[in-house]
């Protein structure tokens, strides 16, 4: 039976991320995954500038489109319209970007499996025995990061309930060059088309990324709501071929759970290391393998199995300002009359929330800066300070 350190079950950006930083820290990994690299996944693809300085190497070959406008529905017939020159962030197609951070991985001496799909785990004494469907390897530590529902979890004991979960179903749609053009490098979200979430188009490099998503466990028919906004929107409309098509649930973080065990530990999705509000999980994700490749080492180098640490730091750093984002969704989609017309008048709100997305503020900063400012914005019509 072959043994390795750390075995990582999962090749998306989490798992992928890990073990790229244990690889560099000289630890050896086995990288489990049930897919063929490259694949397509369900996801829209957003890529915050944050997430991109999250890495040491090149990942100009994968980004798609240079965001730079955004056009925001909150209202029928009601539009904004907002533009960054220098960039919001970036667009990228997870089978490229997936597959780039796996052969970054394999670069630093992590081993890949593809195809092999890890069936179930068991604790021993000082290891963990992975059975997949090819053979059986054992393992000083483990990492889930199998996404949702997360197999990993539930076999961990540490799998949660599905009222955490937001709805989300996402296409690939190739559209005229007159369409491409006109949708340019702007992205659009319209957030009275779904309740409790919003509908968007994602521009990439030669075709659109559309998708609804839906904060709530059970939105009704979202097939049918992609295909009543496809309809609706003049650079969906009578697209040429949609060659992806697939609906996933979304987890939601801010609510607090263990994500450890002795010797092993969740990452990403699996953690639900997902914005509450946006939906984004890019970045969370790689954060997440950050600080649990971070915790691994530590462990080892102490000689002992205990993560404890990583449970900690994913509060400290992520958790505690998830919280802000569901008080942020609560107040946005619980009092539309108010929330929608602060956001849609006040350029400053809207300049905040671009920099939560960006990085640049926390949504604990966000937040309590609404706060203070909401009776200014009560008593004068919605105007920020700037204006």
């Amino acid at each position: 039976m072959k043994h390795y350190p750390v075995i990582v079950v999962g090749a998306g950006p989490a798992g992928s991320t890990c073990a790229y930083h244990l690889a560099r820290q000289k630890v050896e990994v086995l990288i489990l995954d049930q897919a063929r690299m490259p694949r397509l996944k369900a996801c829209g693809g957003g890529f915050p500038e944050k997430t991109r300085a999250l890495y040491p190497f090149d990942l100009s070959p994968v980004l798609e489109t240079t965001v730079q406008s955004a056009t925001i529905s909150l209202q029928p017939q009601r539009k904004i319209f907002l533009q960054r020159p220098e960039g919001m962030g970036y667009m990228v197609m997870r089978d490229k970007f997936d597959a780039l951070l796996v052969e970054q991985a394999k670069a630093q001496g992590s081993h890949f499996h593809p195809e092999e799909k890890c069936l179930s785990i068991q604790a021993e004494p000082n290891r963990w025995l992975v059975r997949t469907d090819r053979d059986t390897y054992a393992a000083d530590f483990l990492v889930g990061a199998d996404g949702v529902p997360s197999r990993i979890a539930r076999q961990l004991g540490l799998m949660r309930s599905f009222d955490r979960y937001g709805v989300a179903i996402g296409a690939e749609l190739r559209v005229s060059d007159q369409q491409l053009a006109r949708q340019g490098a702007g992205v659009t979200f319209d957030f009275h088309h779904v309740p409790k979430g919003y509908a968007w188009i994602f521009p990439k490099a030669d075709h659109l990324s559309v998708g609804v998503f839906s904060t709530l466990t059970k939105p009704g028919n979202v097939k049918a709501a992609l295909r009543a906004f496809i309809e609706k929107e003049e650079n969906l409309r009578g697209f040429q071929e949609m060659f992806y098509c697939r609906g996933h649930l979304m987890p939601r973080g801010g609510v607090y759970h263990r994500l450890v065990t002795e010797g092993a530990l969740l990452v990403g999705d699996a953690a639900a290391m997902t914005d509450p509000f946006f939906g984004e999980g890019i970045y969370y994700a790689a954060r997440s393998g950050i600080l649990a490749g971070q915790a691994i080492v530590r462990a080892m180098r102490e000689n002992h199995r205990r993560l404890e640490s990583y449970d900690q730091e994913i509060y400290r750093t992520l958790v505690r300002d998830f919280w802000w984002a569901r008080f942020f969704n609560f107040c946005f989609y619980r009092f539309p009359r108010l929330s929608y017309p602060i956001v849609q008048h006040s350029s400053y709100l809207q300049e905040l929330v671009l920099d939560v997305n960006s990085g640049k503020l926390s949504y604990q900063e966000c937040v309590l800066r609404v706060i203070f400012l909401s009776p200014y914005w009560a008593f004068k019509g919605a105007k920020g300070p700037a204006e």
